[in-house]
């Protein structure tokens, strides 16, 4: 997978299904381009539930880096009103 999404009009998924999801084998994601209403995302499931554990862990380092006394980094580049 090269791209993170790849932009198609929403009717070309109308009229070609097979191809359409067929090019989630080259980019993460097709974003379905539609007219007078917002665009759709269409993405395999294994996809979005990696995407989401990767999310979910980045989150949760994040947070254990910047919570007062969790880390010894974040203690001196925390003011006082924050520690707690």
């Amino acid at each position: 997978m090269t791209a993170a999404y790849e932009e198609i009009p929403f009717s070309e998924l109308l009229h070609r299904p097979a191809a359409t999801t067929g090019r989630l084998d080259a980019v993460r994601a097709l974003r379905l381009r539609r007219r007078g209403a917002g665009d759709l995302a269409l993405m395999r499931v294994d996809q979005l539930e990696q995407d989401t554990t990767v999310i979910d862990f980045t989150s949760r380092l994040l947070g254990g880096l910047v919570r007062p006394g969790t880390s010894p980094l974040s203690v001196p580049h925390c003011p006082k009103r924050c520690r707690g």
